[in-house]
């Protein structure tokens, strides 16, 4: 679920960079999440862009949760 909001993101954005983490996630690379817990604390990330979903992604995401 995670790699198809990702991919989303990333056609959508100009730049191609999509959200922090986009990158690694459609490459199928998760980094450790506890070493990152730390570091993430200290980062308050801000989205600076919204993105538009299609209804099949929007019932996907309602049928994972």
């Amino acid at each position: 679920m995670l790699e198809l909001f990702a991919t989303v993101r990333l056609r959508q954005d100009d730049e191609g960079t999509g959200e922090p983490g986009d990158i690694d996630i459609t490459n199928r690379r998760f980094p450790n999440l506890e070493e990152d817990e730390e570091e993430d604390k200290d980062d308050d990330y801000t989205p600076t862009k919204r993105y538009q979903y299609s209804r099949e992604h929007k019932l996907a995401a309602i049928d994972y949760f």
